[in-house]
């Protein structure tokens, strides 16, 4: 069979995952789109037997590929959406993408016979509507049938498999196809289209064929007419039975023209039973106690007239439900958020308080404390990169140990790793041990200095690190990168303490937390002002205010760490 034999094989870019059926034209598979990650549908062309059917001045790939344009320039929610085309390496046949649907066919529906009329009504409009908008594209279906119609969960009708058969070959169902395709081999047209749709219609609504696909004769061609629909469906209206009777006339001229002149006649008359409909299924939502039955019978309700109050007032009492429950789940989040803050886990707190913010945004001691967790958690963080780093200088060094200016630079690190995070005890340490070291190496060049002795070789290099200050300090003053300026100037301070490349850090610190928090808030706001939320844009810009105080007040710790370090540097 064609499903052992193509299955895992692959068809361009796609693998074949399945075989989902096969018609006198091509073979239909489910396929993985390693791009999307997810399946889509593939129509391949029979080109071989296509060709062969069609004669041997038919050139099938170039009628696939002008049928697959056309297809493709279809978009709408009732028509099976096209993502491309391609051709096989392999045998040169070319293919269809389109998206994968899942649902069940109207052939199913039709055998099922347990779709109350007026969803089959439903239906059926949607199918109406998908097939007018293609023909004012230009674009007619020549197969239309049940097994080409797929209904999804929602209830969405899906119009698929439009023809790529060659244009003027004579294609369709015996079952569907209208009187004059069989009398002189007219072409599809839009007519022969609603003929067949007049068909399917029918048979949704009595369960029975309009006409018999094995007749010889061809019943249709005679201009047979099947029985009226209220014959076989007591509770059909009226006008119901002369629609019907209409797009089957036998005769072209007396055949309904375009689906959308039915479609004018029968929308109010839909839309009115509908609500009617509705209103009888509403009735019963609030004696149901089961949770999941009612949500279904409410999305049911809200399909067939989206503004039922009653499933409208049901829907709002679920919402407000669910989300109490999601304001209790956030108290309960940020009280253990708290508890977290309270005992120093800055980063677990800020991981609660987010979860908690997802669930309820409207608390604003929430916000202040995630504001506070995110400082206290990316000091932590800071510390511990400090600390890293000296680590890092140590093993480096070898068993030579620090030079004298890394030992200094070491101590301004651990120094400035325990002002930001207390709890880095590592870092603590880390600086008690060095500090001997450290207290010695400032007094050697206090004496140096006193005595006036230096070394020249040290002198000179200490000179050079100065103008490598200078350039670097010049380079960030552009402000063109904050990361590269604070890039530029934690590398020189690695290795020199400097008072103007201090300086020039705070500046950058100060100006690259201003511009982050700015350029959020103009963001979310201008989000918001695109959806049309108005007040949520001014509300996020009345929020910045304050969000950029609370942030402003952890860029000035770390400014006034610097500036104390700059103090002792000047002193």
């Amino acid at each position: 069979m064609a499903e052992h034999r193509d299955k895992g094989k692959r068809l361009g870019k796609y693998t074949i995952q399945d075989v989902l059926g096969e018609g006198s034209f091509g073979l239909v598979y489910r396929v993985w789109d390693p791009d999307l990650e997810k399946s889509l549908a593939v129509k391949k062309l029979k080109s071989q037997s296509h060709a062969q059917a069609a004669g041997p001045k038919v050139d099938t790939n170039l009628n696939f590929t002008r049928e697959a344009r056309e297809t493709a320039k279809l978009q709408h929610v009732n028509i099976v959406t096209v993502h491309g085309f391609g051709t096989d390496e392999t045998d040169k046949a070319p293919y269809l993408v389109m998206e994968f649907l899942q649902g069940q066919t109207l052939e199913k529906v039709v055998q099922a016979g347990t779709t109350p009329l007026v969803e089959r009504l439903e239906i059926m409009q949607q199918v109406a509507e998908g097939l007018q908008y293609a023909h004012t594209k230009g674009v007619t279906h020549r197969d239309i049938k049940p097994a080409n119609i797929m209904i999804l969960a929602d209830g969405t009708a899906r119009v698929l498999d439009f023809s790529v058969a060659p244009e003027g070959y004579l294609v369709g169902t015996p079952a569907y196809m209208a009187p004059e395709q069989f009398n002189n081999g007219q072409a599809s047209d839009i007519l022969t289209d609603v003929f067949s749709y007049g068909a399917v219609y029918y048979e949704l609504l009595t369960g029975k064929r309009a006409f018999d696909p094995d007749s010889r004769d061809r019943a249709q061609a005679s201009g047979y007419r099947p029985p009226p629909v209220s014959s076989l469906v007591p509770d059909c209206p009226a006008w119901l039975d002369d629609v019907i009777a209409r797009l089957m006339d036998h005769r072209r001229d007396e055949r309904i023209d375009t689906l959308e002149a039915m479609l004018l006649f029968t929308r109010p008359i839909l839309q009115k039973i509908k609500q009617e409909y509705a209103a009888g299924l509403a009735a019963g939502i609030e004696s149901l106690k089961n949770k999941e039955e009612r949500d279904r019978l409410i999305d049911r309700v809200l399909r067939l007239d989206p503004t039922n109050r009653a499933a409208m007032g049901a829907r709002g009492t679920i919402r407000e439900g669910h989300r109490e429950q999601n304001r209790s789940r956030a108290r309960a989040l940020t009280s253990s958020a708290q508890s977290k803050f309270d005992q120093g886990d800055f980063v677990e707190a800020e991981k609660l308080l987010e979860e908690a913010l997802l669930l309820d945004s409207n608390t604003p001691e929430g916000e202040r404390l995630l504001a506070s967790a995110r400082a206290k958690a990316e000091d932590g963080r800071m510390a511990n990169f400090l600390l890293d780093e000296v680590l890092d200088d140590i093993i480096d060094a070898g068993p030579k140990g620090l030079m004298p200016f890394q030992v200094k630079t070491a101590f301004g690190k651990l120094t400035r790793a325990v002002h930001l995070d207390p709890r880095c005890r590592d870092a603590g340490e880390l600086r008690t041990m060095l500090f001997p070291v450290y207290e010695s190496i400032q007094k050697d060049e206090l004496d140096r200095a006193g005595t006036g002795v230096a070394d020249p070789q040290q002198n000179e290099a200490y000179q050079a690190r100065i103008r490598e200050s200078q350039m670097l300090r010049k380079r960030a003053k552009t402000r063109a990168d904050y990361d590269l300026a604070e890039s530029l100037l934690r590398n020189l301070l690695a290795h020199v303490h400097d008072a103007r490349a201090l300086r020039e850090l705070n500046s950058v610190l100060g100006d690259r937390a201003a511009q982050i928090a700015c350029d959020a808030a103009l963001q979310d706001a201008r989000g918001l002002q695109f959806q049309g939320d108005l007040k949520g844009a001014k509300q996020v810009l009345d929020r910045f205010a304050e969000e950029y105080f609370r942030k402003a007040i952890a860029v000035q710790k770390e400014r006034n760490a610097l500036e104390a370090e700059i103090a002792k540097l000047e002193a």
